[in-house]
C-alpha cells in the first residue's frame, strides 16, 4: 500500500522537526572550538540521506517497495551522519579520539541523536500502520 497524502505530509513535517537539532552547537566548550551539527553531519553522509528520504517520500517511484526502502535508509542515514560525525569529531591529526568526541558533546549533540532514532521509530510506526490498512 501507498503512502496516503496525510501520512506523507505528516512524515514530512516529522522529519523536518528531527532535523532542526542540527542548527544548535554540537561539540566544543562555549566559545571555543564551537561546531554546529549540521558543519559536522551534513557531509558526506547527512546530505545525501535528507535527499534520499525525500525522494523516496515523494517522487513517483515504481514499486511502493522501493519508495518505503528509500525514505528508510534516509532515515536511518540521518542517524549514522550522527554517529560518523560524532566518531570523526576531533582535533587536526589526531586520528579517532572517543574521549575527545565525549568530552566535547554538548547536550544538543545526544538531542539529535535521539531525534534523529525517534524519527525512525515514527517512520517504522507510519510505515506499519499502511502495512495494516485494507484496500478500498
Amino acid at each position: 500500500m501507498k503512502f496516503t497524502l496525510r501520512q506523507k505530509i505528516f512524515l514530512t513535517v516529522a522529519f523536518i522537526v528531527s532535523l532542526l537539532p542540527l542548527f544548535a552547537i554540537h561539540y566544543g566548550v562555549k566559545d571555543i572550538n564551537e561546531l554546529y551539527g549540521w558543519q559536522a553531519n551534513l557531509l558526506p553522509i547527512g546530505l545525501p540521506a535528507i535527499l534520499i528520504y525525500f525522494v523516496g517520500l515523494w517522487a513517483p517511484l515504481k514499486g511502493d517497495k522501493l519508495s518505503k526502502i528509500l525514505s528508510l535508509v534516509g532515515c536511518v542515514g540521518m542517524v549514522l551522519s550522527e554517529v560518523v560525525g560524532f566518531v570523526f569529531t576531533h582535533l587536526p591529526g589526531d586520528g579517532i579520539n572517543l574521549k575527545y568526541a565525549f568530552e566535547h558533546a554538548t547536550t544538543f549533540f545526544w538531542i539529535s541523536l535521539m531525534v534523529s532514532i525517534l524519527m525512525v521509530f515514527i517512520y517504522c510506526c507510519v510505515l506499519s500502520l499502511t502495512k495494516n490498512r485494507k484496500k478500498r
